[in-house]
């Protein structure tokens, strides 16, 4: 890895900043690299705007208030709790938040997930070196440059707030090398030093996936990593089609390789396949 990047970028700045990859990115691609063009290089409307992610963003932004505007002396659960329920209720009322689409149970979920993120930050009583901290570094194996926000950085880990839910698999789970192996390349530009480890904090279950800062986990990112930006310059995106992918896919309306997408809707009407469409 190495440390080229514009430190010149400051404040709202990074909202814009050029780069090749993130975290996001890499795992969009992974997952299906139709899915990834159709979201990052033709921009069509999808992921934005649906209730998981303005819950998330509210459970994130939330956190990062309070704990930005904290003393550092992480003690009274309750007290935190209050804190950050307080500041979710505020930013629910922001008109651009789309708080509406969130339904009571998730609105709850939130909620509950605040809660467990008090008792984590209370229960650790971390020393913060930076909440929400942006990076972007240059990837020499791949010529490319990573851009992403490290939640907490702590002096010797990264803390990831997650609100879905936790993987399944047992052992390392690969959006998780990918996430916690950028953010090891984006703390070492940011302090000079390796994380020890990288936690993953599922607050809305309530538990804690860890992976180490090694250089085998470096390598299997550049794996996926180097696939997207092959992509990227030959302009190569190949759908991956399956039942359950596209069905949770925000774009199977826009991709020729779902069986429910916009153009295969209309081949099968124009054969004359009406009732089978009409049951979909």
């Amino acid at each position: 890895m190495s440390d080229t990047a514009d430190d010149n970028v400051t404040g709202d700045k990074w909202e814009d900043v050029s780069h090749d990859i993130s975290a996001s990115r890499v795992k969009k691609h992974k997952r299906c690299p139709k899915q990834y063009e159709l979201s990052y290089e033709r921009d069509l409307p999808g992921d934005d705007g649906n209730q998981y992610t303005v819950m998330g963003s509210l459970v994130h932004d939330a956190i990062e208030n309070v704990v930005k505007g904290h003393d550092g002396d992480f003690t009274s659960q309750n007290r935190l709790a209050r804190h950050l329920k307080r500041e979710f209720h505020d930013l629910e009322e922001e008109p651009d938040r789309d708080s509406h689409l969130m339904s009571d149970s998730l609105r709850n979920d939130g909620l509950d997930s605040l809660d467990m993120a008090a008792k984590y930050l209370v229960k650790r009583n971390p020393d913060i070196r930076g909440i929400e901290v942006p990076s972007l570094f240059e990837i020499e194996q791949l010529k490319a440059s990573s851009f992403g926000y490290m939640d907490v950085c702590t002096q010797d880990e990264i803390w990831d707030w997650k609100t879905g839910k936790t993987p399944d698999d047992d052992g390392q789970d690969d959006g998780e090398v990918i996430q916690g192996s950028l953010y090891m390349g984006a703390f070492y530009k940011e302090y000079g030093v390796l994380p020890e480890k990288i936690r993953f904090v599922y607050i809305k279950e309530g538990t804690v996936r860890t992976i180490d800062a090694n250089e085998d986990n470096w390598n299997r990112m550049l794996q996926h990593a180097r696939r997207l930006v092959n992509s990227q310059r030959n302009g190569h995106y190949p759908a991956k089609p399956s039942r359950s992918k596209c069905h949770w896919c925000s774009y199977e309306q826009y991709c020729s390789a779902s069986p429910t997408s916009i153009q295969q809707v209309q081949e099968e009407i124009d054969n004359g396949n009406v009732q089978l469409w009409e049951s979909v």
